[in-house]
């Protein structure tokens, strides 16, 4: 391959790489989504700590019912899993290898 067969690639690929990302904001530009204000102001989505109300007492207390509910409702999935299973006690493990002294 000669010098100037070098150069050319070089030249070809530099200006490919600029008229592509041109080419490619530019469609980006225009086929992108538009925001609309009044969407973005009910999302709660991507809030600071700082923007988010500070909860009321009573949603704490409805939060902490159901989170004891569930953890119930696991707890009673899981003794009856134990049950079907035959709750056999667990495995103890096997005693350590110990290598022949060559």
């Amino acid at each position: 391959m000669a010098a100037s067969d070098d150069d050319n690639f070089v030249d070809g690929l530099l200006i490919g790489a600029v008229v592509g990302t041109l080419v490619g904001g530019l469609l980006g530009f225009m086929l992108a989504p538009r925001r609309r204000p009044a969407v973005l102001g009910d999302s709660t989505l991507g809030t600071v700590e700082g923007d988010a109300p500070a909860p009321s007492g009573r949603s704490l207390d409805d939060a902490r019912r159901v989170l004891e509910e569930k953890i119930a409702q696991l707890n009673r999935a899981i003794d009856e899993t134990r049950s079907r299973l035959g709750a056999a006690p667990p495995a103890e493990p096997p005693p350590p290898q110990t290598q022949p002294e060559p």
